[in-house]
């Protein structure tokens, strides 16, 4: 239907005014779809690189089958192959990748789910592994089919050396039934799923875990289960992975936000990945709905040097805020002004210096800073 729908699009830029007396064919769609990005993309070089930033504030980016250097100071711009292996791991998720699995940042393992389990495989020996073993139907683990978004994908977050992941159990065993009848043409279908009302008493609910997938060992976090709710929607993954998760280097801890059914109340926490045990670090307020940026999840976590990142509108417009990750006291407002921080793009922790997008909303413009606090 939305294929369609762009196909149509397409067509009728060539002109709008003519295009109620086309009578449009197969081959007219077929046309129009080469000029689509799913199609255009792969036939141009030198657009939308997607940056890995390393030491020295350069980068590297792939562009068809070559690996490219930057250096933003020098303005250079040289082929390597210093990081092809990583850049073939980046290539060979699209590749290796089936519809519903999760692969490891290593590109060795993927995770998906299986009759209400969590499964991991070997990409390379197709081995697959048991992970979870008390998932049942509506109490699965990892599973995303609570509200209008349905998909049979695992949501997870991979830890960065692709040993462990956190992800939940999924409670919707109490959630009332939502039913839905399609419009298509023939005969249509009903649609059930979970799905709770305003003033239901029952939402889904999420028993966070963390698993060390070698050894397929779940460990739960030390706190009850959270309301199916994050700090951008009440999906809870709206970043493309498990939201408001962010790793220590070594893995050894995962901090990670709690969201009130309202959204008016977030509490930060850090969780050991080995006990589970979970400590409460701080937690903001507010009389209507708390989000965590602009269309993007601002927060981070810095292990190395125990502070947090956070964001807040606390007064009256979207700022960064650091505080400290071991005592939870506020050690000072990193941005302030009549402007808004957008997205946070990049922190370079040995600099002390953030990238981020801000909207000066008086002019109604996009425009780039740098904050060196």
């Amino acid at each position: 239907m939305n294929k369609h729908l762009g196909l149509m699009a397409a067509v009728m830029l060539a002109g709008t005014a003519h295009a109620q007396k086309l009578q449009l064919t197969a081959e007219d769609y077929r046309k129009a779809e080469q000029f689509l990005g799913y199609n255009t993309t792969a036939l141009v070089d030198w657009t939308s690189p997607y940056p890995n930033w390393i030491e020295g504030d350069q980068f590297w980016y792939r562009s068809g089958d070559k690996v490219l250097l930057v250096d933003p100071k020098t303005k250079s711009k040289t082929e390597t192959t210093a990081y092809g292996k990583v850049a073939a791991v980046d290539m060979n998720q699209r590749r290796r990748r089936a519809a519903n699995e999760v692969v490891s940042p290593d590109g060795k393992k993927a995770v998906f789910i299986r009759d209400w389990n969590l499964w991991v495989k070997d990409l390379d020996t197709k081995k697959e592994t048991q992970l979870t073993t008390d998932g049942v139907k509506d109490y699965g683990y990892a599973t995303d089919n609570a509200g209008w978004k349905h998909s049979d994908a695992a949501i997870v977050s991979w830890s960065p050396d692709s040993k462990k992941v956190a992800t939940f159990q999924q409670d919707q065993r109490k959630v009332n039934d939502m039913y839905l009848v399609t419009t298509n043409v023939g005969a249509p279908r009903l649609e059930q799923w979970k799905y709770p009302l305003p003033g239901d008493p029952y939402i889904p609910t999420m028993r966070r875990v963390v698993i060390d997938v070698d050894a397929a060992k779940v460990v739960s976090l030390s706190i009850p289960p959270d309301p199916h709710r994050a700090t951008m929607s009440d999906d809870i993954s709206s970043s493309g992975s498990l939201d408001d998760i962010d790793w220590s280097p070594d893995a050894g801890e995962v901090a990670f936000v709690s969201s009130s059914r309202d959204h008016k109340n977030a509490r930060v926490r850090i969780a050991n990945t080995a006990t589970g045990q979970v400590r409460e670090v701080f937690e903001e307020t507010v009389k209507t709905q708390f989000e965590s940026g602009r269309g993007a999840i601002n927060w981070r976590y810095l292990s190395k040097t125990n502070e947090i990142i956070w964001y807040s509108e606390r007064d009256n417009w979207g700022h960064l805020y650091l505080y400290d990750s071991k005592t939870g006291n506020l050690k000072q407002q990193i941005t302030k002004g009549d402007w808004l921080v957008g997205k946070v793009l990049r922190i370079d922790e040995k600099k002390r210096t953030i990238y981020f997008t801000a909207m000066d909303v008086k002019k109604a413009i996009l425009i780039f800073l740098i904050s060196t606090k």
